[in-house]
């Protein structure tokens, strides 16, 4: 059984996505300060849930579930350590679920979050249909989604680059634009999906959409957490000669967005060494960016 993607995709790195002053900004807004017994759909390890509990209602209870029983434990056992170190008036529970079939019943929160989930779905509309189903009447449903097209973004940062120039970024951003394409296609999700919010959030009463203010700062001497973690998984790619994507998953989805399969090898291989000088610029101590992070929260009310 192929490994869950998750596994590439979860670690601490999420902590650096958002504010804590502006998290709070966006609990006023939409009211989730006002909610105390929330269900956190796709918890992975709970880093959502977490970042949200010190904003609820107290006392609160945060539900969260997801479809890898192996990430119940981890985000449990997190939970426990963030409690007790916090002593914040509320608890964190875990267990299994999907996001298109959970497991309870009509009207049972006062509000619903996930965080980078619906981006993974088939049908991220049904998915915020039984979202709708388990928030009470008038509740909240709120989504965290990207738009990973700003990933390209950081093709600024090489212009100069020894081995750079106009003519490769523009195959990286067809790749990027393809792979996207293909897995959109497939119908295995869409990591573009921030951009479709405000069409999915139609259903929902009163929405509003944010962006979040933090930007992606990678510059020497590369000394904070997030930083050091970003370059870890950039290594760990380089030395896998991956790029982004896993090259089997890369290959299909290139090929299902429309890609000529003659090219996929040395297209794949432009990513590879795009990532590599990005290292070895880093190495080097000379490698510098700031972007924005391209991450978006929507939020709405279901009707009375």
């Amino acid at each position: 059984m192929a490994e869950p993607h998750s596994i590439r995709v979860l670690d601490d790195t999420r902590n650096a996505w958002w504010n804590d002053d502006f998290l709070a900004l966006v609990a006023a807004r939409t009211g989730l300060d006002q909610c105390s017994y929330v269900l956190d759909v796709g918890c992975g390890h709970g880093h959502f849930g977490r970042r949200i509990a010190p904003l609820l209602k107290t006392p609160f209870e945060i539900m969260g579930v997801d479809r890898e029983p192996q990430w119940i434990d981890v985000a449990a056992r997190r939970a426990r350590a963030f409690l007790s170190q916090s002593k914040l008036d509320g608890s964190l529970t875990y267990q299994s679920g999907i996001a298109e079939a959970l497991p309870f019943g009509d009207h049972t929160f006062d509000a619903v979050v996930c965080q980078t989930v619906l981006m993974h779905l088939r049908d991220p509309a049904a998915a915020l249909r039984e979202f709708a189903r388990v928030v009470k009447p008038g509740g909240l449903v709120l989504a965290a989604e990207p738009n990973n097209f700003g990933a390209l973004q950081r093709l600024a940062n090489d212009l100069d680059a020894p081995g750079a120039s106009v003519e490769a970024h523009l195959l990286l951003v067809e790749a990027h634009a393809r792979i996207i394409a293909g897995k959109r296609a497939l119908g295995e999700g869409d990591n573009a999906l921030g951009a479709r919010l405000p069409a999915l959030f139609r259903p929902f009463e009163s929405t509003q959409f944010f962006t979040t203010d933090r930007p992606y700062v990678l510059a020497p001497p590369y000394e904070s957490d997030a930083e050091q973690l970003v370059i870890e998984r950039l290594r760990e790619r380089c030395e896998r000669d991956e790029a982004g994507w896993s090259r089997g998953d890369a290959r299909r989805y290139w090929l299902a967005g429309g890609g000529a399969l003659e090219r996929f090898e040395s297209v794949y291989a432009s990513m590879v060494e795009h990532e590599k000088r990005e290292l070895a610029a880093i190495d080097a101590g000379t490698h510098a960016e700031l972007s924005a992070i391209v991450h978006f929260v929507a939020a709405g009310r279901t009707k009375r």
